[in-house]
């Protein structure tokens, strides 16, 4: 199927002044009068295709751009999936970094905890002793 060569036809404006009703019904007999296929002796529009394509089916390796576009969009998924990757190791790093943290912090308020509750005790021992005394005084 050649591709058919059409042309706009573009009227000159008129000296008359019509209303708005009246250029809106006109509008649209007068569009088929501003398409029109252009004349066959005019050689300024090839009627035939200078380059002939050949019989291929998208996506084929044959059609360059659309292979190409496969190709470079291939390449953008692999590297979005690698950086996906890295930032899924780094994410499961920090997290373990995180863990083995608290569970440091977690020990170290126990050991705080503890200590603080036997310096607690010693202070109460060392107060009943005073007390002691005293009583004996």
């Amino acid at each position: 199927m050649q591709p058919m060569n059409v042309f706009l036809q573009v009227p000159a404006p008129t000296a008359s002044i019509s209303s708005p009703t009246k250029q809106r019904h006109s509008g649209s007999a007068s569009w088929a009068a501003l398409v029109s296929p252009l004349p066959e002796d005019d050689t300024s529009y090839p009627s035939t295709p200078t380059k002939k394509k050949k019989n291929v089916r998208p996506g084929s390796p044959q059609e360059g751009g659309h292979c190409h576009r496969c190709c470079q969009l291939q390449r953008e998924k692999e590297t979005w999936l690698q950086q996906y990757h890295q930032q899924k190791e780094i994410s499961l790093r920090a997290e373990h970094a995180m863990h083995k943290m608290q569970l440091e912090l977690e020990e170290l308020s126990a050991s705080l905890f503890a200590a603080a509750n036997q310096m607690v005790a010693s202070e109460r021992r060392a107060r009943l002793a005073m007390e002691k005394e005293m009583e004996q005084l």
